[in-house]
């Protein structure tokens, strides 16, 4: 409810790289592995019979097999990810798979990870780390002057009671 899907699908609209929106639902690991196999095609058709047989990660051996399948397909142009509700599926494997394939140079692939709370560690040391953007709540909140600003913007003008009454009422979520 803070407008990070809205945000993104926002930007992406004026990217010049394609998208795959992946968008997960539910927790069931097997349907959101089922369809980043069939976003996958769009990148690279002959890769997606291969992701299929090793299945979604359960451990390093099989993470690393997904890995080095993602790294030898054939991506001839840039690409961006997008993970859409991560939380629900959020582990220590998928996240591995993620950065792995992330930090591979000249992969031409991108990743961006909507959710609504960090589940795992290697996600977490990533964000401390700083090599992640991370956009938490604060970022997207208004500040009592963002608010006035707003406002004015769209022709109202608000006193500072009123700029008060506001921030405190919507908690910056007007």
């Amino acid at each position: 409810g803070f407008g990070k899907t809205t945000s993104v699908r926002n930007l992406l609209n004026y990217a010049e790289e394609p998208f795959l929106w992946i968008n997960i639902d539910n927790e069931s690991k097997s349907d959101f592995f089922e369809e980043f196999c069939n976003e996958f095609q769009a990148i690279d058709d002959g890769t997606v019979n291969k992701l299929r047989a090793a299945g979604y990660p359960v451990d390093q051996e099989s993470c690393n097999k997904i890995i080095n399948i993602i790294r030898e397909a054939e991506i001839e142009e840039e690409f961006i990810i997008v993970f859409d509700n991560y939380q629900l599926i959020s582990d220590e494997w998928i996240s591995n798979m993620i950065v792995e394939l992330a930090e591979t140079s000249g992969l031409n692939l991108r990743f961006i990870i909507i959710t609504q709370s960090i589940k795992t560690s290697v996600i977490l040391e990533m964000v401390s780390g700083f090599r992640l953007n991370y956009i938490g709540k604060s970022d997207l909140e208004f500040t009592q002057e963002e608010i006035q600003l707003y406002f004015r913007d769209c022709g109202i003008k608000l006193d500072t009671g009123q700029v008060e009454y506001l921030y405190k009422y919507t908690e910056g979520w007007i």
